[in-house]
């Protein structure tokens, strides 16, 4: 559950062989299998056919699954294209905030013709709420020079499901990103069990 605040503030298991991913839309898929921390370079894992799917070059832990697959849409968003993907940000935005204990509350900012710019986590609450700063937010896409944001937070102890507080952070956020001129083009739940939420898929960004 998110709150808009108007004052400032500063603040062993075996081996899987020929796994190969091809496009997957599930956000859930992926975030069942255990999380890696691990900062190798995961390429030598894997290679690209021409259909776009990718294919393990070896005997591959399943912790190191999501890794990859993190590392892939890391690619893909920072590569300068234009976001034109919503399953893949879901997808994207599960693996970034599904592990958090703990509500964080995160933007990726885009540029005029929807390329990433960066994603940021920037605030964090306590497992059933957070404090969002508007003003906080403003002043990050000013300095990113950004032209819209995908906003998106957790909900660790339960579902997706956004919360009356939630659309109501929501419209605060977008009226104050308003006056610079920045569109709000989404607002993303992510729950604990891996599922996810739109806002604009569920009508909630209209007004």
């Amino acid at each position: 559950m998110l709150y808009a605040c108007v004052t400032e503030t500063r603040e062993v298991k075996p081996p899987v062989r020929g796994f190969t991913l091809a496009g997957c839309s599930s956000c859930s898929f992926a975030y069942h299998i255990e999380r890696s921390y691990m900062n190798e370079d995961v390429q030598q894992h894997y290679s690209i056919h021409e259909d776009g799917s990718y294919q393990f070059n070896q005997a591959i832990h399943p912790d190191k699954i999501i890794s990859i697959a993190k590392h892939i849409l890391d690619g893909r968003f920072f590569r300068g294209k234009a976001f034109c993907d919503p399953d893949a940000t879901k997808y994207y935005l599960v693996l970034q905030l599904a592990e958090h204990e703990q509500e964080v509350f995160a933007c990726m900012f885009l540029d005029n013709q929807n390329r990433l710019i960066s994603f940021e986590k920037l605030f964090y609450g306590t497992i059933d709420q957070a404090s969002v700063y508007p003003r906080e937010i403003v002043k990050r896409a000013l300095m990113l020079n950004a032209a819209a944001v995908i906003l998106a937070h957790n909900h660790p102890s339960g579902m997706s499901e956004p919360s009356v507080a939630d659309i109501a952070m929501t419209k605060t956020v977008k009226s104050s990103l308003a006056l610079i001129d920045v569109r709000v083009l989404d607002h993303i739940v992510v729950g604990s069990d891996g599922s996810s939420v739109s806002f604009i898929e569920r009508g909630y960004m209209a007004g």
